[in-house]
């Protein structure tokens, strides 16, 4: 991984545990002063790949599909911000 602490690479490495954790920690690293400087790195580490991006799912409702949300929108959305500033 890019230039990462190890304290930092453990982290990314515990994201990889599973949705849960991903969630909290793409949760955790949105609320961070420089959430960007991680980009790289969560990027190698393939987070935002398709595989983890959930497909539609049908919905209650015939003939319509629901996109179940991606934990990762929340980073990406806090990225956006500061690529803006």
């Amino acid at each position: 991984m890019p230039n990462l602490t190890s304290k930092l690479e453990s982290f990314i490495q515990t994201m990889r545990r599973g949705e849960e954790f991903a969630r909290h920690g793409f949760d955790l690293l949105a609320k961070r002063q420089e959430p960007e400087q991680y980009f790289d790195a969560l990027v190698e580490a393939r987070f935002f790949g398709a595989a983890n991006n959930s497909a539609p799912v049908p919905s209650n409702e015939t003939g319509f599909v629901q996109v179940p949300f991606w934990p990762a929108l929340n980073y990406l959305e806090a990225v956006a911000k500061r690529a803006g500033d």
